[in-house]
This record gives C-alpha cells, structure tokens and sequence, in this order.
C-alpha cells in the first residue's frame, strides 16, 4: 500500500483510499468500507473475529470501526479482535495501521520524504522505491549468528535496510507523525483461579474453532504433542469437517514414529482419517524465486513440503496452527527478567550485532515498565513481540504460496488470562492448563501418549544415529504408551 501507484505490480488486484493506492493478492481476501461523509476509510487484509460476537463478519466489524469516535477507542476495539489481519484506518487524512496479536500478518514501512509504503515484505516495498543497503547490511550479513545460524531473524521492528522498519505486534503505526504507539497492555492483567481459566479456555476455544469452520475449510495438522492436540479437542463439534494430516519432513520419520503413530491410533478411534503429507517436491527456480519474495530472509528450508504433490489436500485452505499457545508454557520462574543476558530465548550472537543489541537494551527498559504496571512478564514479551512477531511470522509468509494459516490461540484475550497463572500450573513438561482443557473438551483423546521428554525420548535420539528405525520405534510408541 503506498500514497503512489506502480505499472510493476499489474497481476494483483487494486483500488484506491483516499490518497492511497492498494495492491494485493487476488487470493487474500480484503475489505474495504468508508463512512458517510467518505471522511473515514478502514481497509482489512485477511480474516478477523470478535470473540463475544463470533457471528460477525469482517465487514460488520468494519462497520464498527467506522462508529468510533477517537483513535484510542479504535484501539481498544481492535485489541481484542483475534484472526490474522492488517487493519488501515484514513480519518481526515491521518492514517494509521495495526495488525493482529501476534503480528502475524506482518507490515514493514517506509516512510521518507515523498513517499509512505507499507507491506507485509522489504522486497515489496522494493517496487515503489529503493531499498537502503548500509553499515546494518555489513553488520549483519558479516556476523557470527548470520554465519552460524541454521535459520536468521531479527528482533521485531527492525530490518536489515537503513529506510525499512517493521511494526511490533502490540504496537500501531501512526503515518502523520511516522511513530509507533504501544497500544496494548492498557491496563493490569485480570488474574482467575485455575478452574476458572480452563473453563474460559475451553469455552473460548471450541466456538473459535466452530466459528471458523462455519466460515473457512479448516485442515488440522497433528503430531503427538500439546498444541496439536488441544486443537484436536477444541474441533470436536466440528471435526467432521476438518481434515487432519501429519507431514514427513525428515528422512527418519515412518509410520512407527510418535509423531505418526500417535496421531493414526487416535483417529482411527473415532473413524476419521488421517492423512500423509511428504516431503517430495524438486522446486524449479521460478519457484525458489516467488517463495523467497514472501520472505526477504527465507533460507528456503520448508519449500519442499510446501509444494510437495501430497499438498494438494491443504491447498487454498487454513492450516490450524497451535502456535501462539507456547506463551503459555514457556516461562521458567519470575526471576529471568533482571538482564537481558538472562533470557535463553535470545538467539546466540545478537548481542554481538551493534544495532541488534541497542534496538534490543530500548526495547527491554520498556518491557520492564510493562511488568511493573501491567503485570506482563519481559520474558513471555519478548517471545510474543519478537519470536513470535517475527520468527514465526516469517514462516507464515512463506506458507501463503500453498495456504492461509488459522491460530486460535492468537487472541489477547486468551493469552493474558492463561499467562497470569502461576508458571507452575501451565509450564512443560506436565502442560497441566493444556491437559486440563484437553479433558474439559475431549477427555478420551488424553488418555493417549504425549511426546514426552523421558528416558525414552533420550533413547530414542541415541539409537536413531545407527539408522536402525523401524523396530526401535516399534518399542518407543509401546514404552511411550506403557510410561503413560
């Protein structure tokens, strides 16, 4: 989206706001509404709900925005939409861009003399106006993590060109002043007792999914873990609409895996199918070239599985992800927070990168601030607005060549509530919050073996360097079901 229009970008769908000239993906769906007086324009990329009116469409909430006054009540209302979107708001000429909760839909911006660009990559924004190589692309491709590093991100808001930055998750962009303003949290957390929570979960969950199900064609992807399998029990009153499958990604998995069997004998219980995805495409270099434009630093390690022949069951669909959900689970103690070096989420060899560690040390006196008044833990912060708003975004983007993606857990709502428990009564590796939903939901899929980090687990990656798979993982799924 830019205040100027490009003859390079013909293949995708456009119109106008009122200065501003929109592309997009004829795929994505998009909504466009204006007031009365055509002084107030919203513009929505991609899906979006609101919990306590899960009937409504995005154009309804649309309608909505249009009502409110004030930017600050905008902000509020839009705090607690849940989906993955990009929201553009024009009132009188001011323009404004948020995005969902966890920024999964990402936006990165230019905003210099004479021109306004935003969008979901650096090399889009590259259309409309050149991108700045400087000191940050010699510090940074010529550094020990990006050496090292089986896959690269950065923190959220950066980028690696001089006139680009991204919009942090919580945060909205205000183009007149070409500020970011926190917007949430705007007040202290609400805390419940432990039943309470489970019970606010659970309901929260399953009308998310039974929503989404009446709306889009959900597929379920299922290993033996948590966050597969709290969606599991939150699809039960819809699950005859979903297909489930699990993808084989790497040489050593088979059917004997846990991450295959697990999920086949459980399906199997109630007659639903289960689905194989594998890894066997061979991608031409058209393809390589389209799927790294999604993604300005893919390594090109998932396209294989993206554009593998056995996809075909997941095209143009929503992969019902459980990301999000590990917020939830994540955290040690209260006492990780004193330094920076103190956070072992923190990929080695950032602080080693100048404007890495500055961007990092501003961003971390204001988590302090948040703790403080808010009662949000910097740890579970930074992997919200950091990982999460950008490491796993990024493999969102590459994934929108093949299919959407639907997180039900990608809602603030649901994330403070679980997040204000104590970490002993949400933390891994006994998941008791996602245990005790799963039960709530579906107590029958509990009964089966989870991934467990167990003696088993260690014997399993010893054994796995002789090759000899197949009747060792025989034994595994039994110990596993045994130790369960």
């Amino acid at each position: 989206m830019a205040d100027h229009s490009t003859e390079s970008l013909n293949d995708l769908t456009y119109f106008t706001v009122g200065t501003y000239h929109v592309y997009h993906c004829p795929t994505l769906a998009t909504y466009c509404k204006q007031d009365e007086l055509n002084q107030k324009h919203v513009v929505l990329f991609g899906y979006a709900s609101k919990p306590e009116k899960w009937e409504f469409t995005e154009t309804e909430l649309l309608d909505q925005l249009l009502k409110l006054e004030s930017i600050d009540h905008i902000a509020r209302y839009i705090s607690r939409i849940v989906g993955r979107y990009s929201i553009f708001i024009l009132i009188n000429g001011d323009g404004y861009v948020f995005h969902d909760p966890a920024g999964l839909r990402t936006v990165y911006y230019i905003i210099s003399p004479g021109i306004t660009v935003f969008g979901t990559q650096p090399l889009i924004l590259s259309e409309f106006c050149k991108l700045e190589a400087g000191y940050k692309v010699e510090l940074f491709f010529h550094s020990n993590y990006f050496k090292n590093a089986d896959e690269y991100w950065l923190p959220a808001g950066l980028s690696v060109y001089e006139n680009v930055q991204q919009l942090v998750p919580n945060h909205y962009l205000r183009l007149i002043t070409k500020k970011e303003v926190r917007y949430w949290p705007f007040e202290p957390l609400k805390k419940l007792s432990f039943d309470d929570t489970v019970d606010y979960l659970s309901r929260y969950l399953s009308d998310s999914v039974l929503n989404a199900s009446k709306k889009i064609d959900l597929v379920l992807p299922l290993t033996s873990g948590l966050d597969s399998r709290i969606l599991l029990a939150s699809s039960k009153k819809c699950i005859d609409n979903i297909i489930c499958y699990t993808r084989i990604h790497k040489k050593n998995i088979n059917k004997y895996h846990q991450d295959i069997a697990i999920p086949s004998k459980i399906l199997k219980s109630f007659g639903h199918k289960h689905n194989i995805i594998i890894a066997d495409c061979s991608v031409t270099p058209t393809v390589e070239e389209r799927y790294k434009l999604n993604n300005s630093t893919s390594r090109f390690q998932d396209s294989v599985t993206l554009f593998s022949s056995s996809t075909e069951i997941i095209r143009n669909k929503y992969v019902m992800y459980g990301n999000v959900s590990e917020l939830i689970k994540i955290r040690k103690s209260d006492n990780n927070y004193l330094s920076l070096h103190d956070f072992d989420i923190i990929p080695n060899g950032w602080f080693e990168i100048g404007f890495v560690n500055l961007h990092l040390e501003k961003w971390y006196d204001t988590a302090v601030n948040i703790y403080e008044e808010f009662g949000l833990h910097p740890y579970e912060l930074f992997y919200w607005e950091h990982r999460l708003g950008n490491w796993a975004a990024r493999a969102y983007n590459e994934n929108d060549l093949a299919f959407d993606v639907y997180t039900p857990f990608n809602s603030r709502d649901i994330l403070s509530t679980a997040m204000m428990l104590d970490i002993s009564q949400r933390e891994l590796p006994e998941g008791k919050l996602h245990r005790a939903v799963i039960n709530q939901l579906w107590p029958e899929i509990d009964k089966y073996p989870y991934n467990k980090r167990n003696i088993v687990g260690v014997m399993k990656a010893m054994i796995r360097k002789t090759g000899k798979i197949t009747m060792i993982d025989r034994l595994i799924f039994g110990l596993n079901e045994v130790l369960n």
